[in-house]
This record gives C-alpha cells, sequence and structure tokens, in this order.
C-alpha cells in the first residue's frame, strides 16, 4: 500500500505532484504573510513620534 493509497485513494493523487492550484496558494500565501509582516510593525512605528524613539534607543 503506497502513500497515495492511503492519502487519498479515491482521487488518484500523485505523491510530489505539482499543481498550478498548489502553486498559485503558496505565492498567495507568501505574498499575504509577508505583506502583514511589513506593514504592522511600519505602522507601530509610524505613530511614535520620533524624537521619544531615539531617545529610548540609546
Amino acid at each position: 500500500m503506497s502513500l497515495v493509497e492511503i492519502a487519498a485513494p479515491e482521487k488518484g493523487y500523485r505523491v510530489g505532484e505539482v499543481t498550478l492550484t498548489s502553486v498559485a496558494f503558496g505565492l498567495i500565501f507568501g505574498v499575504l504573510i509577508t505583506t502583514i509582516a511589513g506593514i504592522y510593525p511600519a505602522n507601530k512605528a509610524a505613530m511614535l513620534d520620533p524624537i521619544e524613539a531615539l531617545r529610548a534607543e540609546g
């Protein structure tokens, strides 16, 4: 019994198959996470007073 038969015997998927759907999902997920990871700290930093932020840094 192969891994494919255990995972989805009725679907007939091949192990390691890369479909256009999986590539699109990966790209969309990556862009979404990267955007959130960039915008959140940028917005947080934009709300700080520059003088106070520099004073607290040192």
